[in-house]
């Protein structure tokens, strides 16, 4: 293997088909990172590029080159963040998530207000990756934008980022018109998961919609399930027959026998005897106790056949 000496050369390599060239992609990565003073300024124009190839390879280089130099890679994704061309803005601000810049936070409210909306709904969206909590109340002034991949990305970010305050922050996304911003909630409940039963609880309460509700019911198995979960059944078991049925039918298909233990729980308070009947056959009851003299060990008499035998 001879890797390239000039950095175009070798950023080319390192952009080379991972399936025929191999042998030479990762080194060149590497080698790139390990230049890393040379390699700050030349990415500068490389972050806006339209390639697939090169786009993975800033993939893998930008990260580690953070963890190698945290400064030096934070002034050059700050500085991008303000550049004229679309596609330096939005690749910076996925690495702005990918490795949680916070102290670029306040770069970050400009691009808020943007007139293009990617700007607007990627910011949105990294904010969340990121983790930054303190923006997540300038998005709710998103939940109002003209266009629904905004104000999803930002009902998305604030359940991620400010879980309890989301319920009340959210109530423009309660009335909105688009399925794709109302699953939001969901979507970013699950990021939470195993969700505690109260903060569930929380949102059951909280949200009139009955079509976000069923987007919750399938969140279900996505509970703590090593806290008690009566209060929260019990909310379900009060909402209307379609939730229920989405909640049963969800429970249905969890991988896990808790979830269909809790099933035959539910259906016991379920007052509709015709869904009771239609989801019974799925439910499993909880496992009988079994008297010490009919568990024997593997491979041994049971307790009853060996006091015959004496």
């Amino acid at each position: 293997l001879v890797l390239a000496s000039t950095l175009d050369s070798l950023f080319v390599q390192a952009s080379a088909a991972a399936q025929k060239y191999q042998y030479m992609v990762t080194p060149a990565r590497d080698e790139l990172i390990r230049r890393r003073e040379e390699t700050l300024p030349f990415l500068a124009g490389k972050l806006g590029t339209t390639q697939p190839r090169e786009r993975l390879a800033l993939e893998y280089i930008i990260p580690k080159l953070y963890a190698a130099d945290t400064m030096g890679v934070t002034k050059l994704i700050g500085d991008s963040l303000g550049s004229q061309k679309i596609e330096t803005q939005l690749f910076s601000l996925w690495a702005f998530g990918k490795c949680k810049m916070a102290v670029l936070a306040p770069k970050l409210s400009p691009l808020l207000r943007d007139n293009d909306w990617r700007i607007r709904a990627a910011a949105a969206q990294q904010i969340g990756e990121a983790k930054v909590a303190t923006l997540a109340p300038v998005l709710a002034k998103l939940l109002v934008d003209t266009v629904a991949n905004v104000r999803m990305r930002s009902a998305y970010t604030i359940v991620q980022t400010l879980p309890q305050e989301a319920a009340s922050l959210l109530k423009p996304v309660y009335k909105d018109v688009s399925q794709l911003v109302r699953n939001a909630i969901a979507m970013g409940l699950a990021t939470h998961a195993p969700i505690k039963p109260e903060l569930f609880s929380l949102y059951l309460n909280a949200i009139p919609n009955e079509r976000i509700l069923l987007s919750l019911m399938r969140v279900l198995p996505s509970l703590d399930s090593t806290q008690p979960l009566n209060e929260t059944l019990g909310i379900v078991a009060g909402l209307d027959e379609l939730s229920r049925e989405t909640a049963y039918r969800t429970l249905i298909a969890a991988p896990q026998p808790f979830w269909k233990r809790t099933l035959a729980a539910m259906l016991a308070i379920e007052q509709n005897p015709d869904i009771k009947q239609r989801y019974a056959a799925y439910s499993v009851p909880p496992p009988a106790t079994v008297a010490p003299d009919d568990t024997p060990a593997p491979g041994t008499i049971p307790l009853k056949q060996r006091r015959k035998l004496r």
